[in-house]
């Protein structure tokens, strides 16, 4: 007879308690939320806006007109599906939950500013690191040979 296989109401799945777990699902789905209002606020009230963009070009010293620079080049470069992801293996590979974080804010800002493709994936590796409470690279057993 082998072990038996875990049952979906055990309290304990893949070593971690379920508990903990779907606390930790919750929070990153409530990180990403949060995150997609933040991206749709920003690309709606000042990156679409032509009088936004008129008073920016007029006078652009404003906080919000430099976050709107930076929103928009940011589009025009295609640079936050790369960004994602690259952080987002960085946080995979290290266990650093900073670029899972990371991954998931220039994700979830890539996919309001319709660069799709690598942000969702970046977006979505960060959030699966994050949902799985990983936070350390794994550590490889060396045996030792006793003489």
């Amino acid at each position: 007879m082998g072990v038996p296989a875990p049952m979906l109401g055990d309290s304990q799945l893949l070593g971690h308690n379920a508990a903990t777990m779907w606390s930790r699902i919750l929070k990153v789905l409530l990180f990403a939320t949060a995150l997609a209002a933040a991206m749709q606020a920003i690309r709606l009230r000042l990156v679409e806006p032509d009088a936004v963009a008129q008073a920016c070009t007029l006078n652009g010293l404003q906080w919000q007109c430099r976050l709107r620079t930076l929103v928009v080049n940011g589009f025009a470069h295609q640079l936050y599906g790369p960004i994602s992801l690259i952080a987002a293996v960085l946080a995979w590979v290290g266990g650093i939950r900073v670029f899972a974080v990371l991954g998931m804010l220039a994700g979830m800002a890539g996919m309001a500013m319709w660069n799709f493709e690598l942000s969702a994936l970046g977006f979505l590796l960060g959030a699966l690191l994050l949902a799985s409470g990983r936070s350390e690279p794994p550590v490889i057993e060396q045996q030792t040979q006793s003489q």
